[in-house]
């Protein structure tokens, strides 16, 4: 048995996980653990990449490009 506790800041990158893996795990919340505030406005795609399938793909870059200089 495991236990994992994940933030509400952290869920998104936990649901890839899951994805990632091909899995639905249980959850419970957990009395005096619940959220208290909604999760902090951090983008999943940073200036480094962020979380793969994010961001653009080679062919999505070049019709943009194309599109600037139209």
């Amino acid at each position: 048995m495991a236990i994992s506790f994940v933030c509400a800041d952290n869920a998104a990158h936990f649901r890839l996980i899951e994805k990632r893996q091909q899995l639905q795990l249980e959850r419970e919340r957990i009395t005096g653990f619940e959220p208290q505030d909604a999760p902090a406005s951090t983008p999943l795609v940073d200036g480094n990449g962020g979380i793969k399938g994010k961001r653009m793909s080679k062919k999505d870059k070049l019709r943009a490009a194309q599109a600037a200089q139209s």
